[in-house]
Formats: structure tokens, C-alpha cells, sequence
């Protein structure tokens, strides 16, 4: 397949979609954010949405990272694809959100939305200093563990998937940062084409 976009003008920061064939999919023997030699191999796992589900680029594919073989070979079973991306140590398997880490934000906030209604409610009344550093500190301590729960990581915001379509063997990325774009497309120039939208590719 031939380039649909490249010399088109894409920024360096702005991440690049590509639509690759899955199952020649190849990725570039470096880390895709530091662009350091590899050292861990991350498990990307994605489940195709359902049919007419609808969604902006951050839903259209459930992603989960992990590193049990054995969970990887279930969610297959299920018509799940799993990419084995190379990565450096600080941004590989260690540092990406599992599905336990997604559970924090939810678990803090019924642990603290109590609290902060106690203090939410003394403030109203009383308005004393130790209520609102209380009521500051709850919510803050909210604000981390949302953050720590949902902020993507490194390795997520450089290489994201953003579609899948098994039947027709399809997978699009958005690849960040340039070099490895140009790697990883010299790896794969005939079987991964630069676009502009989902859309017009299909």
C-alpha cells in the first residue's frame, strides 16, 4: 500500500493516524516514547466495541494492560486482539494503567464523598478553619486519585489505538512522535497507510 498522506503538512506534535492490516502489524524495536532501546514488552489488549456503538477517539476500543498470559489467551477467546509493544523499562509494563489502578478513583471516591459532605456541610454551618482545610484535603485527595486513576500514561498518549475491525483485519493507531512514526512505517509501508479520518478510509 502506498503513503496516503505523507508530506502532508502533519505537525510533530500532533499524533498521526494510521490504518495497518492487524495480523502484519510490526513494531520498531525501540521504545515508542523515549526512543530508547527496548527492555519490556507491554500487552496492549483491545475489544472491538459492538456494532453501530458510538463514541469519540477515547471509547471507540476498550483497552487493557496487563501481563497474565493467561488472561491475554481469554480475552482472545472473546475476539479480543493483543498487540506486543516494544518499550523501555520507565515507560513499559511498570508504569501503563492496569485495570486495578482504574479502580482507585472509583474506590476513593466512596471511601472520601462522605467525608466531604460531613465537611461540605460543617462549612455551611460553622465555617471553621479546620473545616476547610478538612474539606480541602478530602478534595484534593479526590482530585490525585482521579488524576492517578484516569491521566494516560506516557506510553498511552504515544501510541494509542483508536479503532478495530477484525472482520476486515484492521487496526488504527495514533502514533505521536515522528521518529518512531518513520520507523514504524518503514517496517510496515506495505501493509499501513498514513489518513487523514476513519471515515474517509472506510
Amino acid at each position: 500500500m502506498a503513503n496516503e498522506s505523507q508530506g502532508d503538512g502533519h505537525s510533530t506534535e500532533d499524533p498521526v493516524l494510521i490504518r495497518c492490516t492487524l495480523s502484519k502489524i510490526v513494531f520498531p524495536e525501540i521504545c515508542p516514547v523515549c526512543l530508547e532501546v527496548p527492555e519490556d514488552l507491554v500487552a496492549i489488549t483491545i475489544l472491538e466495541r459492538p456494532l453501530g456503538e458510538k463514541g469519540d477517539d477515547r471509547t471507540y476500543s476498550i483497552l487493557k494492560r496487563g501481563t497474565s498470559k493467561t488472561d491475554i489467551a481469554l480475552e482472545a477467546a472473546r475476539g479480543a486482539a493483543t498487540l506486543w509493544v516494544p518499550t523501555c523499562l520507565r515507560h513499559g509494563s511498570g508504569s501503563v494503567r492496569s485495570d486495578r489502578i482504574r479502580l482507585i478513583p472509583v474506590v476513593g471516591f466512596f471511601i472520601l464523598f462522605y467525608p466531604i459532605l460531613y465537611f461540605v456541610l460543617a462549612v455551611r454551618s460553622s465555617g471553621s478553619l479546620v473545616d476547610i482545610v478538612g474539606l480541602t484535603a478530602s478534595v484534593t485527595l479526590l482530585f490525585i486519585t482521579f488524576l492517578y486513576g484516569y491521566f494516560p500514561r506516557a506510553l498511552e498518549r504515544y501510541m494509542r489505538v483508536i479503532e478495530l475491525e477484525s472482520s476486515k483485519d484492521r487496526i488504527y493507531l495514533k502514533v505521536k512522535d515522528p521518529n518512531y512514526l518513520q520507523q514504524f512505517m518503514n517496517l510496515n509501508e506495505m501493509h499501513c497507510d498514513i489518513i487523514d479520518s476513519i471515515e474517509i478510509s472506510t
